[in-house]
């Protein structure tokens, strides 16, 4: 269970993700606000996987 639950945060995180790549093709943002929103995303993603492997232990 609650591997599922670490799954959905990245689940999450990736349509978040998505989102914001569709919304800078889309031009609703510009591709200056997409890479720092993306850089943030990373950093977060990044940030959510040593946490998952640390709960792994």
């Amino acid at each position: 269970m609650r591997d599922k639950k670490n799954l959905n945060v990245l689940g999450s995180l990736n349509e978040t993700d998505y989102y914001c790549f569709a919304a800078s093709e889309l031009d609703y943002i510009s591709n200056k606000e997409y890479n720092i929103v993306n850089k943030m995303i990373n950093e977060s993603r990044a940030m959510l996987i040593a946490f998952i492997k640390f709960l792994r232990r």
